[in-house]
């Protein structure tokens, strides 16, 4: 199997904030903002593996570090940060813009997805290994390594 760039799995997903999206303080309610890094994870993970279906394992480490309000534009980006035998870790960041007052982007929201790629039965099947290309990514794959390892340890 063909081990795969980082760049080719990269996904950003964009969305203006509406009303169905708040709570009741009127704040876009944080199971909206789950939502879509999830939905950017499991595509980050289809366009690496190709298999017939990801599914989310983990969720870990999600942090919520402002409120996003009705009208901002929000960008969920991932990108695969490590690979084990069927599974994926996904790196999510969430940014805000404030579209109406011309603010600049701030960072969100953050997270770590596990998804494991399966098969048409809904079996664990092999992914593509990641290819590193700057101490960027070789830091982020050494750190999702460790929380794999940890994990499996754990067991």
């Amino acid at each position: 199997m063909k081990s795969k760039s980082i760049g080719n799995s990269a996904v950003n997903l964009c969305n203006v904030m509406q009303h169905q999206h708040s709570n009741l303080v009127g704040n876009v309610h944080g199971g909206e903002i789950m939502k879509m890094m999830d939905n950017t994870a499991g595509l980050v993970a289809y366009k690496h593996s190709h298999a017939s279906r990801a599914v989310t394992a983990r969720v870990s480490e999600i942090e919520f570090l402002q409120p996003i309000h009705i009208g901002n534009l929000v960008t969920s980006k991932g990108r695969l940060i490590y690979t084990g035998n069927s599974s994926m870790e996904i790196k999510v960041e969430v940014w805000v813009e404030d579209i109406r007052n011309n603010q600049p982007g701030t960072k969100a929201a953050t997270a770590y997805f596990t998804m494991v790629a399966l098969n048409n039965d809904g079996k664990p099947i092999k992914v593509p290994e990641i290819e590193i290309y700057n101490d960027e990514e070789q830091l982020l794959y050494q750190e999702g390594k460790q929380r794999y390892e940890s994990r499996n340890r754990n067991k």
